[in-house]
């Protein structure tokens, strides 16, 4: 939020998050269909602050990736061994330095199936 506000991007990064607040449920609920849809060649990622049970069944852990990584290229490389592609695809998360928003060099990729995790370890 602060970033936004002032203005503060990084070309580190290339992607940033936004929070919204929606005067109803339905409307927050209806804003989850859009989770994963393409806006300006990058893909959406809509969730709930709500807790929720991490399922690690649908989840890897990616490592060794490089500190400059861009989430977009690298949804597009993980999508491309995915059966069906983009829509395998649940959430992807970079772990960033909070001060520099360079990736730390791993991240999470939250699959829809749990199906999916032995095809994206292969």
């Amino acid at each position: 939020r602060v970033c936004a506000q002032r203005r503060l991007f990084s070309d580190a990064k290339g992607s940033y998050n936004a929070y919204v607040v929606f005067t109803t449920a339905e409307a927050a609920t209806a804003a989850l269909a859009h989770n994963g849809r393409v806006l300006a060649g990058r893909h959406l990622r809509v969730d709930t602050s709500a807790p929720s049970r991490f399922d690690h069944a649908r989840a890897v852990f990616l490592g060794q990736l490089p500190h400059r990584v861009d989430e977009q290229r690298l949804r597009e490389a993980l999508a491309a061994g995915l059966a069906h592609g983009h829509d395998d695809i649940e959430q992807l998360r970079i772990i960033r330095d909070r001060d520099t928003m360079e990736g730390k060099g791993v991240g999470y990729l939250v699959l829809t199936e749990p199906r999916g995790v032995l095809e994206a370890l292969a």
